[in-house]
């Protein structure tokens, strides 16, 4: 699912995070492999052009042409995820409130499908409603 600067989680709920900006590919100290003892999990991160495509996905669904023109030129070149960001928080409670909606259930999407492929399954049914 992921690429890029690892982290680290553990089942005991103690995360862990290597230092970095992320967008590292690489990062010096975070271990390539954990000892097999170690409860910590590896977590990759999702790289920034997933979360370009959300960004540009939503733009694709908004009906205004006005605020459809405006989000889709902020995506236009480099800086694009700050210029997204403060074009959407210009826009109505409305616009703001479905962004924020979107990109949250995009997240958890893919946190429980990280869950599914990596087995987590008692920390898979507290997000399905049910009891770790």
């Amino acid at each position: 699912m992921g690429l890029g600067r690892p982290h680290g989680a553990s089942l005991g709920g103690e995360a862990l995070c290597w230092p970095g900006d992320g967008y590292d590919d690489e990062v010096d100290d975070a271990p390539d492999v954990l000892d097999p003892d170690d409860p910590r999990i590896r977590i990759d991160p999702i790289r920034s052009w997933v979360w370009f495509q959300d960004m540009a996905d939503f733009a694709d669904r908004i009906s205004d042409d006005r605020v459809w023109r405006h989000l889709s030129r902020a995506l236009d070149g480099q800086r694009a995820f700050r210029r997204f960001a403060e074009r959407i928080y210009r826009e109505s409670d409305s616009v703001i409130g479905a962004w924020n909606d979107s990109r949250n259930r995009r997240r958890l999407v893919r946190v429980v499908e990280w869950l599914r492929e990596n087995d987590r399954s008692g920390v898979r049914s507290v997000f399905e409603g049910g009891a770790a």
